[in-house]
């Protein structure tokens, strides 16, 4: 912009999963796919192909007569950059800004690796929709002056049935506005905005509508619809009334804004899924990858009477 030249460097970023799938097919393709399970074997053939990149790209770019430093480039593999890379994470450690936590990642089941976010693409998906009753053991003081002695249940929505073993609470907007309707079976609590919607949905008959706020719900304590522990009702101003039922459910094993939720109320972190994508023996369906589960969940849950109602719909999923 001032009119002067500047030097260009050029860089190569030499790791990653694109890589490594790449080379795997390579290795498909030769009937040696064994070879990846040899870690510092799979590590060079993966060095190997990179650098052939490199190659390959720099004569090309030096073709389209690109003036830059072709014979200093900046790549993620020589030891130069990964010796400074440690030697900053090391002073940052020392500053006292590197923590040990947990976070809940995308993660791919057949690669068996993480994720970035750039990684991940969106396509339409079918899944299972399932309107799911959570039964409330212990009402907070506003909710037991209205309800009394009748059964009530809290009504929740989620198109991930194989997210529900993980499930430690549940979520509502302190600002929105709730509805307990009373049906010939008991008390169901919506969200008033989705009421009608839902009534409609679910088929219901309903006798008599009482008024709560999010907030006055805050300590409601449920059982979980398919096992015996407790669920309880906490705060989320990420819940929305666009769809569902007013009420997410929690998982913090499972989604990054549920971790959130459940670091600020101390709640376990439930991850039951191996790196195969397959249930572990902390739940009933130990060794089903986790969307084929999604079927033995529901009739789980059909088979305990918290099963409101199974639909499919498309949508985008990552």
């Amino acid at each position: 912009m001032m009119g002067r030249s500047s030097f260009l460097i050029p860089g190569w970023d030499c790791h990653g999963l694109p890589i490594e799938t790449q080379v795997i097919k390579e290795l498909k393709s030769k009937g040696e796919e064994d070879k990846k399970n040899d870690i510092a074997w799979f590590r060079n053939r993966c060095k190997e192909f990179a650098l052939s990149y490199v190659e390959t790209q720099r004569e090309q770019f030096k073709r389209l007569g690109i003036w830059a430093e072709w014979d200093k480039p900046y790549l993620t593999l020589n030891h130069d950059y990964e010796a400074a890379v440690i030697r900053l994470f090391g002073e940052m450690a020392q500053n006292g800004v590197i923590y040990k936590g947990r976070k809940p990642i995308h993660w791919c089941m057949h690669c068996e690796t993480a994720l970035a976010e750039a990684e991940i693409e969106y396509a339409n998906h079918k899944s299972p929709s399932i309107f799911v009753t959570f039964k409330v053991t212990t009402p907070s003081p506003d909710l037991a002056s209205l309800i009394g002695e009748t059964p009530t249940d809290v009504l929740v929505w989620t198109t991930t049935p194989w997210t529900l073993p993980a499930n430690v609470a549940i979520a509502a907007h302190p600002h929105f506005r709730y509805t307990i309707l009373t049906t010939p079976t008991g008390n169901l609590v919506v969200g008033e905005a989705l009421a009608d919607k839902l009534i409609q949905t679910l088929e219901l008959t309903v006798t008599d509508r009482r008024s709560i706020s999010g907030s006055q719900l805050d300590g409601t304590v449920t059982v979980h619809p398919l096992f015996d522990r407790a669920s309880g009702i906490v705060m989320a101003e990420y819940v929305t009334q666009d769809d569902g039922t007013g009420f997410v459910h929690i998982a913090p094993g499972h989604g990054q804004d549920d971790y959130i939720v459940g670091l600020k109320y101390n709640l376990p972190t439930i991850m039951p899924v191996d790196d195969k994508g397959r249930f572990t023996d902390e739940v009933p369906w130990a060794g089903q990858k986790v969307f084929d589960a999604n079927k033995s969940i529901g009739q789980e849950l059909e088979a305990r009477g918290t099963l409101k109602k199974l639909q499919f719909i498309s949508h985008s999923y990552p």
